[in-house]
């Protein structure tokens, strides 16, 4: 799905892909990716990795390890590794599409 959102005084493209416990955004014109990937287990358990990446940059990833009710602290993980006005045209977004 693509969406716009403005940051430093400027509007940009970006797009939403979600997979299954994967969701990926991409964003400044395809020079930055974020995805958020989760996965729950029977124990009651679950890990999320939040990946940042930069075309030509830095890259970095970071594990979670909370429990299966914890979705709501994987979002805000996921939404903290973003630039501010892209964090909140996703949630945004997230907010008015229903499932």
């Amino acid at each position: 799905m693509n969406f716009t959102y403005r940051h430093n005084n400027q509007s940009f493209a970006a797009e939403i892909h979600r997979i299954g416990p994967a969701i990926q955004v991409v964003a400044f014109e395809g020079e930055f990716y974020v995805s958020l990937s989760i996965g729950w287990m029977q124990s009651g358990q679950s890990s999320a990795v939040v990946t940042t990446w930069q075309v030509d940059g830095p890259a970095n990833a970071q594990m979670y390890i909370l429990t299966n009710q914890d979705l709501c602290k994987y979002w805000r993980f996921f939404l903290a590794a973003m630039p501010p006005g892209l964090a909140e045209a996703v949630s945004l977004l997230e907010n008015t599409i229903s499932y």
